[in-house]
């Protein structure tokens, strides 16, 4: 564990409604929005322990024994760095939400796992409805037989951050579809009371985690990024200008012509 993380801070106790946050806030984490500052964890040890024993995160079989669950601590946020383990981590952040709602299982589709590298964001730093979206992409896409790349998906949807405090600050993230790109309807309501169900995930012993490759590179990325969302996608249209991390894909391929 990163034991140098703030812990039993002095809290600034804004007016009702605010969002409480540590008085003192380490310089790394001050691009974070109020709203995820704000949040302490409120899963205890004993109620992971039994989603753990319910097959809800690993799905049953070895995966079970191969990692274990851990609640954060109370001066924890979602947001916050392993220290420790700065560029290869032994634990990762997820929240409660996307295995209890939306039926997402570790060690993660091959899909999603290649999503979240190519938006450059962290599990835990998509919002419900986000997962929403991609859960329904990967069952849609698979009943149609349709392509299920994340080029594909970063082609219909659009990744963003809908904090309000400006280009300065970043959040969670959300997902909504192209300009007559929509192909099925999305969860547009707000999601609430999810902010504080985040906890770790680590492997047991020396077995190799799930979010490293066998040359002990991340698939995807473990933390979260200001950075998020940042790589943006364009067809190949004559005189366009380069911008900042554009990868040139041709999806037209994929679909009917017109489309």
């Amino acid at each position: 564990m990163a034991e140098n993380q703030p812990e039993n801070q002095e809290a600034v106790v804004p007016a009702a409604g605010a969002a409480w946050i540590p008085r003192e806030l380490p310089p790394i984490y001050r691009w974070v929005s109020r709203d995820v500052l704000g949040a302490p964890p409120i899963l205890s040890q004993a109620y992971l322990d039994e989603l753990k024993l319910s097959g809800v995160i690993f799905g049953g079989g070895d995966l079970e024994r191969r990692y274990r669950v851990e609640a954060a601590r109370p001066g924890d946020r979602v947001c916050y760095l392993n220290l420790d383990h700065p560029t290869v981590p032994n634990w990762l952040w997820v929240n409660e939400v996307m295995f209890t709602k939306f039926g997402v299982r570790v060690p993660f589709s091959d899909f999603q796992q290649r999503l979240l590298n190519w938006a450059s964001v962290a599990i835990s730093q998509l919002l419900p409805n986000a997962w929403s979206a991609i859960r329904c992409f990967e069952l849609v896409t698979d009943f149609l037989r349709l392509p299920q790349g994340p080029e594909v998906f970063l082609y219909l949807f659009t990744l963003f951050s809908p904090n309000t405090e400006g280009k300065m600050k970043k959040g969670y993230m959300s997902v909504r579809p192209g300009k007559y790109r929509k192909i099925f309807l999305l969860y547009e309501d707000s999601f609430h009371d999810f902010k504080g169900r985040f906890f770790k995930i680590f492997p047991v012993g020396e077995h190799r985690p799930f979010w490293l490759s066998l040359e002990g590179q991340g698939r995807f990325p473990p933390y979260w990024s200001r950075d998020a969302g940042w790589i943006m996608f364009r067809l190949p249209i004559r005189g366009s200008t380069p911008i900042r991390r554009i990868r040139r894909i041709s999806l037209l391929s994929y679909f009917p012509s017109g489309t």
